[in-house]
């Protein structure tokens, strides 16, 4: 039914003016099988682990709205051509250091609105290909250093709304690639002076409703590409200077 719902509100967004969409009468009416095809929906059938019947070929596994509890590598090492991987709204307390080792194509994995409350380091690490990173709305305190280590694609890692209250040293070394960090909605009151000095591609930031009230004078000298920064509704005082090596700054919410 979820899968029929996706593609029914695709024709709905596109609009009569693309006739070019035809429902295709060959879809499977049972997505979820040893049969389905390559994006198989597996959302909101009451699974407590990934399911273990459905093709290897498959990949894009979405496992929404489930009561999903853990991840091993033993969960996903069979699904090897796996781009997409969607966990979100199931009770996801556990992730395994090396769970995605096996999954070297793995694109985009979204884990929001689980129940993690801490990363270990190594959990997110060695990902070739990975872009697309969403852990909001969990229960992380604390980003510890090497959680998200050699990620030489990402681009978009997200952390809103999780009540986090500090950032380790470290915690976002080795990305090159990231633009877009979101780090608003938590409970942080200061960011260690060099959290983002790895981050040289980084284009967005933002630290909207935290409870930060100072910045090193420093902190954002090493985002020479930063366009978007975002720290409003937090109780910052700004230094004079702080925002002068930001050449490409195109908005800023203060």
């Amino acid at each position: 039914m979820a899968y029929m719902l996706r593609k029914l509100l695709v024709l709905l967004l596109v609009g009569p003016g693309w006739s070019w969409f035809i429902w295709n009468e060959n879809e499977p009416t049972t997505p979820c099988s040893n049969r389905c095809p390559s994006d198989c929906d597996c959302s909101n059938r009451g699974f407590i682990s990934v399911p273990q019947h459905l093709p290897t070929s498959i990949t894009e596994l979405h496992l929404e709205d489930n009561s999903i509890t853990s991840l091993f590598s033993s969960d996903l090492s069979r699904y090897k051509c796996l781009k997409g991987l969607y966990l979100n709204r199931n009770q996801i307390s556990i992730v395994q250091p090396g769970a995605f080792s096996d999954l070297v194509h793995l694109t985009y994995v979204h884990l929001d609105s689980n129940q993690l409350k801490s990363i270990q380091s190594g959990t997110f690490s060695n990902i070739p290909k990975l872009i697309d990173l969403f852990l909001r709305h969990n229960y992380l305190s604390s980003i510890p250093s090497g959680a998200f280590s050699n990620l030489p694609s990402l681009e978009s890692l997200a952390l809103t709304g999780n009540g986090l209250t500090h950032i380790q040293p470290g915690a976002f070394s080795n990305l090159p690639m990231l633009r877009r960090l979101c780090l608003n909605v938590n409970n942080l009151t200061k960011i260690p002076p060099d959290s983002f000095s790895n981050l040289p591609q980084l284009r967005r930031l933002d630290l909207t409703s935290n409870r930060i009230s100072n910045i090193d004078s420093d902190l954002f000298s090493k985002m020479p590409l930063l366009e978007l920064l975002v720290i409003a509704d937090n109780q910052i005082i700004i230094s004079p200077g702080i925002f002068s090596n930001l050449n490409q700054l195109q908005r800023k919410d203060v």
